[in-house]
């Protein structure tokens, strides 16, 4: 159980390898769950990395995060005439400033 995190087999494989390597071998290495990149393949695509706004004001603070949203167009669709060239993808970065 990842107490309400994404259950994906490439994590889990992952997680597996690092308890060997901890249980049988020199590393301390923990697994970071916060920094597993996730997508959603549907008509309208979504793909996240890291920490949502809410939880990182949570975690560091609404004075200690900026934000970022931009538009962009993916080099694939300027060669693609099937994508109307008007359609653009959206990007919200959240970092944190301290």
């Amino acid at each position: 159980m990842l107490d309400g995190r994404l259950e994906l087999t490439p994590v889990a494989i992952e997680a597996g390898r690092r308890v060997a390597r901890r249980l049988f071998g020199k590393s301390k290495s923990l697994m970071n769950y916060d920094t597993i990149p996730t997508t959603v393949f549907t008509p309208l695509e979504y793909g996240s990395v890291g920490l949502s706004e809410e939880d990182a004001n949570k975690k560091y603070g609404p004075d200690d995060i900026e934000v970022y949203h931009t538009y962009f167009q993916p080099l694939e669709w300027q060669y693609n005439k099937a994508h109307n060239s008007k359609r653009n993808c959206y990007v919200k970065i959240i970092t944190v400033i301290s």
